[in-house]
């Protein structure tokens, strides 16, 4: 077992990674709130993985410089903007359908 302790917990701040945190020790408002977000997303988008894809690409995208498609509140994360454009229809996946030959 390691001595080390994880980053979250060394600065005393509760783990915000994804998948959210939903109850327990270390659950926020806000890890509650993107829990509900990330729950809305698939709503739309029925493929988890697919959802994690947009939102990994949209982060990339809106940390790059690209502007939100959606109202941004102050101290909001890419991943939660990201989450709203999907919600909202501003973005939306693509299904190619390979022919069989």
């Amino acid at each position: 077992m390691s001595d080390e302790i994880p980053a979250c917990q060394a600065l005393n701040t509760p783990y915000s990674g994804f998948p959210p945190v939903l109850s327990g020790a270390g659950a926020t408002l806000q890890t509650l709130m993107k829990a509900e977000l990330v729950e809305q997303a698939l709503a739309v988008v029925k493929d988890p993985p697919i959802l994690i894809n947009m939102v990994s690409k949209r982060v990339k995208q809106l940390t790059s410089g690209r502007a939100p498609l959606v109202e941004r509140r102050p101290g909001q994360r890419e991943a939660d903007t990201a989450l709203l454009e999907i919600i909202q229809g501003k973005i939306k996946a693509e299904y190619h359908v390979v022919a069989e030959a």
